[in-house]
């Protein structure tokens, strides 16, 4: 039979040296602007928002960033009494 093509399985090999993790876009400041005080809550906040970045299959899209701080902000509102 024919020999198979090469090409793919060099890509597919390659894509560990490739790929790049995608960073964390929210900061400090989207919390800031939401209300919240410098401090060790921002850490916590910071945390919160990574998670569900992470669940949400890491979106990079401003509205969904956007929701993103909106929920989590609203979340640690509500469950510490603020």
């Amino acid at each position: 039979g024919r020999a198979a093509d090469p090409a793919p399985w060099r890509a597919a090999i390659a894509l560990p040296q490739r790929w790049r993790a995608p960073v964390f876009p929210l900061k400090a400041a989207d919390f800031i602007s939401r209300g919240f005080a410098q401090g060790p809550v921002l850490g916590h906040l910071l945390t919160l928002a990574e998670d569900a970045w992470l669940a949400a299959d890491f979106p990079l899209d401003p509205p969904a960033l956007r929701a993103i701080a909106d929920q989590t902000a609203a979340r640690f509102a509500r469950d510490h009494l603020l």
